[in-house]
């Protein structure tokens, strides 16, 4: 009898078998991985909107104020999109004021250069009904322009309506300034005005390409107010008047629907992830590994602390100093975050810090223009500028505006020609009232509104010579 021999297996396969068996066992883990992250995904959502608290886009929108009945300012934007659009452009080589990279720190309160007026007049003249259908928004509720839900790498795609509001802003800004040199405070009170109702239609914009524009647009609109009181004669009444509509732009300035609104796209991209709409490679800004397939676990565990992050800030109501320093913390923890953590988490995060500081340069800037015209009404009534701010209150302010930066009540500064109202801004030093935008300064040390006495007041004609020709940007790039 032959006895059969049980045939072992070779070393080679005993490895094979061992490597099968290691990937079934890594693909039931990550099965299980993904079940889960899915499962406390599906909680968490379920517990948001158990607060009434919108996650979706959807949802988001649903959350909204209806628009009002009639025509608003939000539809003159809208159906006049493609002509706004394309303004600046067409007149990027002229010296204007207001439309010229040149010309963009002009501080009335310094003066204005004379090689720009004739032709800021006939860009006016050149769109004279379209600037009569911007100046006529002043009248009009504000409305709100349609906004775009989902990330679009291409600029074509872009959102041009919040594009177009920004320039409307910039013609009726070179519109007010002209007004002053006209010594027509009515004519640029309503441009001042038309400025300040296109703001507001993108106050509940739920995305930070509306919350940009927004806070560009209020950059310029402003130093308008700041001008007029400088280069015209205000009676009570039209100060009061603009009081009460930066008043209205204070009360409405919120961050809460720019976070809604990203973290509704930050949802909303993670489940394109998911379903195969989107790639990694498709953010310039993370870093995507060399192949596309990402597990469901991953996926969904960025989902999960982006949206944390977000409704983190949500929770925080406002309070803009706490804000500042929550968003430098999270930038100091995304930073040395694991590789598997970082293409998501970035992509969350990235953004909060400069939307906050946007944010709150704003919400100073819009504070300091209240309190000043507070105090402007307070020196047509005694003849002198207050001392303090503590002045102004009841009288003129319910209470001493709150520095957003850090937390401290503003502060006022005498000053040569007159007073100025601060805030210390993000580098959290009192430069004693330092605003002033001087040639060749990117930023300034403090933020503020300037007041100057009477006898100081008027515009001021500045004989400089004209800046070189506008050279476009390839051509210096390849210069360079």
């Amino acid at each position: 009898m032959f006895i059969k021999r049980k045939r072992r297996l070779s070393p080679s396969a005993k490895w094979l078998l061992g490597i099968v068996a290691l990937a079934l066992l890594a693909c039931v883990i990550n099965c299980l991985l993904g079940v889960s992250a899915t499962y406390k995904w599906e909680r968490y959502t379920e517990e948001i909107r158990a607060s009434g608290m919108p996650l979706t886009y959807p949802e988001v929108l649903r959350h909204q104020s209806q628009p009002p009945d009639g025509p608003t300012a939000a539809d003159v934007i809208t159906e006049r999109c493609e002509t706004l659009r394309h303004l600046k452009k067409s007149d990027r080589t002229r010296r204007l004021l207001f439309f010229d990279y040149r010309l963009f720190t002009v501080d009335l309160t310094v003066g204005i250069p004379e090689y720009a007026i004739e032709p800021t007049r006939a860009l006016l003249d050149e769109h004279r009904a379209l600037l009569d259908e911007l100046l006529a928004v002043a009248d009009l509720p504000a409305g709100a322009l349609p906004a775009q839900p989902t990330y679009h790498p291409r600029p074509a795609e872009r959102r041009w309506e919040a594009v177009a509001a920004r320039h409307a802003v910039m013609l009726l800004q070179n519109q007010a300034v002209i007004s002053i040199l006209d010594e027509d405070s009515a004519a640029a009170l309503k441009a001042v005005r038309s400025q300040l109702r296109i703001l507001a239609t993108l106050d509940e914009s739920p995305g930070r390409d509306g919350h940009y524009e927004q806070k560009s647009c209020s950059f310029r609109t402003l130093p308008s107010i700041e001008g007029m009181l400088h280069a015209t004669k205000l009676d009570d009444q039209t100060v009061e008047s603009l009081s009460s509509e930066v008043q209205g732009r204070l009360r409405a300035s919120t961050l809460r629907s720019v976070l809604l609104g990203t973290r509704a796209w930050w949802v909303a991209t993670c489940e394109q992830l998911l379903s195969g709409e989107l790639k990694l490679s498709t953010f310039h800004h993370a870093p995507a590994p060399h192949w596309e397939w990402t597990p469901v676990w991953l996926i969904r565990r960025g989902q999960m602390r982006g949206a944390e992050l977000f409704t983190r800030f949500l929770d925080m109501d406002d309070d803009l100093p706490l804000m500042l320093s929550a968003a430098q913390q999270v930038d100091r923890e995304v930073l040395p975050i694991s590789i598997a953590d970082w293409p998501f988490l970035a992509m969350g995060s990235m953004g909060i810090a400069d939307e906050c500081r946007m944010q709150a340069w704003s919400v100073a800037k819009l504070r300091s223009t209240h309190a000043a015209l507070a105090a402007e009404r307070y020196r047509m009534e005694t003849g002198r500028f207050p001392v303090s701010i503590d002045e102004l209150v009841p009288k003129y302010l319910d209470a001493v505006p709150v520095d957003p930066f850090d937390g401290k009540p503003m502060r006022l500064a005498t000053t040569e020609q007159g007073i100025v109202i601060y805030s210390v801004f993000d580098n959290l030093i009192d430069d004693g009232g330092d605003v002033a935008k001087l040639e060749k300064r990117v930023r300034t040390p403090d933020i503020g509104f300037r007041l100057t006495r009477p006898e100081h007041r008027g515009i001021v004609l500045l004989d400089d010579p004209m800046p070189e020709p506008f050279k476009p940007l390839r051509t210096r790039r390849k210069k360079d």
